[in-house]
């Protein structure tokens, strides 16, 4: 068994979550398009969970598509984003900002 099947597999706290996006059914957003990003689209993916696009500030879209992914700007879905259900990674608890320690935050959450 793969450590992704282990980790899919067992308990977690992300499983209400994980539930809210299955049942929503609308097309989830990841909110950024980092090392974050990568690993959550191959976990919400094994979890049976397809993300429909990477969500990044117009500033920072430097490429059209990411792992496949279309890249849409936030700027550009604000008007419809209650069409979506997006996942965004928050601030670690070591962390004075967004983003900048992955190691000490493995929760995502959604609206």
């Amino acid at each position: 068994m793969s450590l992704m099947d282990r980790i899919v597999a067992g308990e977690s706290r992300q499983r209400p979550l994980l539930r809210r996006l299955r049942e929503a059914g609308k097309p989830v957003l990841i909110y950024g398009a980092g090392v974050y990003a990568y690993v959550l689209n191959r976990y919400l993916a094994d979890s049976g969970i397809k993300v429909a696009a990477v969500m990044v500030d117009a500033a920072y879209k430097s490429d059209p598509t990411f792992m496949g992914l279309e890249v849409v700007a936030t700027e550009d879905t604000l008007d419809r984003i209650a069409e979506y259900q997006v996942v965004i990674r928050p601030p670690s608890k070591n962390s004075s900002g967004w983003g900048s320690d992955m190691r000490t935050s493995s929760t995502f959450r959604t609206f």
